[in-house]
């Protein structure tokens, strides 16, 4: 623990490379700790500062091998895989803190707008019926983005059933009137 809190106090100075070795100290007497304090995620957070976001990916998916509860490290290992240009597998990290906090809308959208982003539409259409289950505030909208989802995804019928549910609720949606012309038209 004392590697643990010396490279942590050098992390928060800036001194990330002089962290390193402390870290990395902890980290090989402790391997399989991975709880408060634990070495991974300030190995992270060093490599993450040295601009080495391969090796803080690595440190936190070690991380989350050993607690598949971290849900601080699934949220920062989904935004650096994307950064690093794997949306899949940050999407997979997203899928993963949904599983620890269900509940969470704003998780749900940032899980469908990078889904919808990258054209894994199954994917999408996942989160955005979730978004639907968990009773937003916006239920016509919701309902509308729903509809799109499966419609990209290939899903006409369940599009068009969708974007009627909508349009019961907010039956002058322009978008999602636009949206039912478009899946009658293309029927012809």
């Amino acid at each position: 623990q004392r590697q643990v809190e010396a490279g942590r106090l050098l992390n928060a100075d800036g001194a990330f490379e002089r962290a390193l070795p402390y870290l990395e100290r902890a980290r090989a007497l402790l391997p399989d700790y991975a709880g408060p304090g634990n070495a991974y995620t300030e190995l992270a957070v060093a490599h993450r500062s040295l601009g080495q976001l391969d090796r803080a990916v690595a440190a936190l998916e070690t991380l989350v091998t050993l607690d598949a509860g971290a849900m601080d490290a699934w949220a920062r290992l989904g935004e650096w895989r994307a950064m690093l240009g794997d949306t899949a597998a940050a999407i997979d990290a997203l899928e993963e803190i949904v599983y620890i906090e269900p509940f969470d809308p704003a998780l749900h959208r940032r899980t469908a707008a990078l889904a919808g982003a990258t054209g894994a539409w199954a994917r999408e259409v996942r989160a955005r019926e979730a978004l639907v289950a968990l009773a937003p505030v916006d239920r016509a909208d919701a309902l509308y983005r729903l509809a799109l989802a499966y419609h990209r995804a290939g899903n006409r019928a369940a599009a068009r059933r969708t974007v009627l549910r909508a349009l019961d609720i907010a039956p002058d949606f322009v978008d999602a009137q636009e949206l039912l012309l478009e899946l009658y038209e293309g029927e012809d």
